[in-house]
C-alpha cells in the first residue's frame, strides 16, 4: 500500500462507541517489524553467552586452585 494516511475499509460489520477504524500495516512496516524481531532474539543469544563466559571466568581460579592472594 502507498498511502499512509487514514484509509477507510467498507465492512458490513458496524463499529461501536465511536471506535477507532481497522488499521493495515504496509509492506515496509511489517518488514521492519520482522528484523527488529530478529535483531532483539540475537541480543538474547548474546546476552546468554556473556553470561555464561561470565560464570565460567569467574569459576577458573577456583577449579585450577589458585589461591586468592595472588596477584598478576
Amino acid at each position: 500500500m502507498q498511502d499512509k494516511g487514514n484509509t477507510r475499509i467498507k465492512t458490513y460489520i458496524k463499529i461501536r462507541n465511536n471506535r477507532p477504524d481497522i488499521l493495515i500495516l504496509d509492506k515496509i512496516e511489517t518488514e521492519k517489524l520482522r528484523k527488529y524481531d530478529l535483531l532483539a532474539n540475537g541480543f538474547g543469544l548474546i546476552f546468554m553467552f556473556t553470561v555464561l563466559c561470565q560464570n565460567n571466568i569467574s569459576n577458573t581460579p577456583k577449579r585450577l586452585e589458585i589461591p586468592d592472594n595472588l596477584e598478576a
